[in-house]
């Protein structure tokens, strides 16, 4: 996050996505070509959501931060041990991995009635979606969002996003690669930071 640029226009999509309510609220897909900038989008927006939303309930998660990461009954365990300590509901995993991925419903429901009940705003963001282990099937991956949950979902384009699709009914934010003009503002801005200035000749390299 300490350097990010070209993303404002994404922000006021994800923005207008995330304040619908009721029958407008669907959930929101983002979409590149690997190494666009997705997870760096979600990073950047969620610091900015969360400034403009007082104790938001969120959930992020990165599928490409760790290879246990990519595991999606780890991710379940994880959520179901937030919300657990958010709500002060227990909330047990199953010893069976295949029973925990049957749990999902159950978890997102009781983070839904907390946040309407305290009147909070929940968020739950899965990054990186082609990254998940046995991604083919998705099985385990919610059919419905509850009411007063938001759902964010990224992935690179490709087979993911043709398995994704049919799931849910998604509003979809696709990221398109920098300009040159965008590209040298990016440039100049980092080496900036360092008191540092490239000749055109390299930045020509660069942009190469």
């Amino acid at each position: 996050r300490r350097l990010y640029l070209g993303g404002e226009e994404y922000f006021e999509k994800l923005d207008r996505a995330a304040a619908r309510d009721g029958d407008e609220s669907r959930p929101v897909l983002v979409t590149a070509e690997a190494g666009l900038g997705k997870s760096a989008l979600l990073s950047n927006w969620l610091q900015h959501w969360r400034e403009d939303h007082p104790k938001p309930l969120v959930f992020l998660h990165h599928f490409s931060a760790s290879s246990e990461a990519t595991d999606p009954v780890r991710l379940i365990r994880r959520l179901m041990g937030e919300v657990s300590a958010i709500t002060g509901e227990e909330l047990k995993p199953e010893d069976d991995p295949e029973k925990v991925l049957e749990q999902l419903p159950a978890v997102l429901a009781t983070m839904s009635s907390y946040a309407i009940r305290e009147e909070r705003k929940g968020l739950v963001v899965l990054d990186g979606l082609d990254k998940v282990n046995g991604h083919e099937h998705l099985r385990w991956f919610p059919r419905t969002v509850p009411e007063g949950l938001k759902l964010v979902v990224s992935c690179s384009r490709g087979s993911m996003e043709e398995t994704l699709q049919p799931i849910l009914d998604w509003e979809r934010v696709e990221l398109e690669p920098f300009s040159e003009a965008r590209c040298r503002e990016f440039i100049g801005t980092y080496l900036s930071d360092f008191r540092k200035t490239l000749p055109e000749e390299l930045v020509a390299r660069i942009l190469g």
